[in-house]
């Protein structure tokens, strides 16, 4: 399994870089092992400002952001699934995390769910997810099992060892987590760390690789003779590497022919 942790989208945003999502479009297209999570800001659209100020405006005129959710659809339907469908192979899609970007539709759902619900795959709310890939070699009864904390992420936007420190954080919050991965900062990263541990029924010291994972975006921050929120807050450029997890289960025949996932990364 190649994990493409997708970066922020920023779907609909004039400083979107289509050419960058075309090819890794292209690459997730040929792959056969290829899944995908998507980490947030899916749309480039509403910031939590503008949600709050879309609340007061429509407290009193319900009927106006019904009609604000007929165009949003239509957009979505017309401009985004296309792009998501391209992508998107049936049964390979861990889902989506709301992020900061994302509207508010009439009925209380994020345009995040919304998406999810027309594609068929799992939302992953607005805060942070654990997902579980269960592995299990053919004909036995042997299993292995890769484990993934995934956020959006706050901060850590200046520079990429904030960003660094931000993952190292959150590894040393949770046991067990195998890899960590955030977006949000638009810096695209692959960090491996390791730790010590004791197995409870062995007094040996042994250690474990844990991934520390950074998503770039498909926005950039500059557009020439225009200017957006991006330029107006110095933000850097966006890198154009990708970051792919490949889990590989294999058998140790030195070890009882036990299975064993292992882990690696790349930035593609």
């Amino acid at each position: 399994m190649n994990i493409y942790i997708m970066p922020d989208c920023h779907f609909g945003s004039p400083a979107f870089l289509e050419k960058e999502f075309n090819r890794l479009a292209e690459i997730i297209e040929n792959d056969p092992f290829a899944y995908l999570i998507f980490q947030g800001d899916l749309i480039d659209s509403n910031r939590p400002s503008t949600r709050e100020l879309k609340r007061l405006a429509f407290n009193s005129r319900k009927e106006e952001q019904i009609q604000e959710d007929d165009r949003n659809d239509f957009w979505i339907e017309n401009k985004i699934i296309p792009k998501l469908k391209r992508i998107i192979k049936k049964g390979r899609c861990g889902g989506m995390l709301d992020g900061d970007h994302y509207m508010e539709m009439e009925n209380g759902i994020s345009t995040t769910q919304a998406v999810c619900v027309k594609l068929g795959i799992p939302y992953l709310g607005n805060g942070q997810a654990i997902l579980r890939f269960h592995f299990k070699w053919r004909n036995t009864h042997q299993t292995d099992m890769v484990t993934m904390h995934i956020e959006h992420g706050i901060g850590g936007a200046g520079r990429i060892g904030s960003g660094v420190n931000k993952l190292e954080d959150m590894a040393n919050i949770w046991e067990g987590i195998d890899v960590f991965a955030r977006g949000h900062s638009h810096k695209g990263f692959i960090v491996p760390i390791s730790k010590y541990f004791i197995p409870k029924k062995m007094v040996e010291i042994r250690q474990r690789d844990i991934w520390l994972v950074n998503t770039p975006s498909f926005r950039t921050g500059l557009i020439l003779n225009k200017t957006d929120y991006a330029e107006q807050r110095n933000y850097s450029a966006t890198a154009h590497k990708f970051p792919v997890i490949h889990l590989t289960a294999t058998r140790h025949v030195k070890h009882n022919r036990n299975m064993e996932v292992e882990i690696s990364g790349e930035l593609v």
